[in-house]
């Protein structure tokens, strides 16, 4: 993609969609991640509670799914990652975002979150989302233009690829 259709897409896309933040950073030469963050509207969803053994209640699937971006989960998020795509060679790839709330402390992402791990078969990308807490760890398996999510997770070892 050419710079110049790179940098009109941008602005296109943050122009048409006023309440999304829409962020893209290059993850190297001709691979781009594209991210969009919106506001968290309650109305749009389906929220389920569940109790805990000491009978206090928490917001426990969003949308009929467990959710992630909070430690305690007694607030609902403040935003929510609507969409995210690789565009590799001008291939846009979709990626799974289904359960990632409160992607970011500033609403746009940055590539100290992301690696890109090249593989003899594709590649894998690694995430790290948090808005300060609730910091979760997300990674995709990349192959011949389509990606699946083969993980997300809040456990420890869920970050391990930060220190490779």
């Amino acid at each position: 993609m050419t710079r110049f259709t790179f940098l009109i897409l941008v602005i296109w896309t943050s122009c048409g969609l006023a309440q999304s933040d829409t962020t893209v950073i290059e993850l190297q030469k001709g691979t781009f991640l594209f991210a969009l963050v919106d506001n968290f509207n309650p109305d749009e969803h389906k929220i389920d509670t569940c109790k805990t053994d000491f009978g206090q209640y928490y917001f426990c699937l969003i949308d009929d799914t467990p959710w992630f971006g909070s430690d305690t989960q007694e607030d609902l998020p403040r935003s929510q990652l609507t969409k995210l795509w690789l565009e590799i060679s001008g291939v846009r790839i979709d990626l799974e975002i289904k359960g990632m709330f409160n992607p970011t402390n500033s609403n746009g992402i940055n590539t100290n979150q992301f690696k890109l791990k090249s593989l003899y078969d594709g590649f894998v990308l690694y995430g790290f989302f948090s808005d300060g807490a609730g910091t979760y760890s997300v990674h995709w398996k990349i192959v011949n233009g389509s990606a699946i999510r083969t993980l997300i997770s809040k456990d420890e070892e869920a970050f391990s690829w930060q220190k490779e």
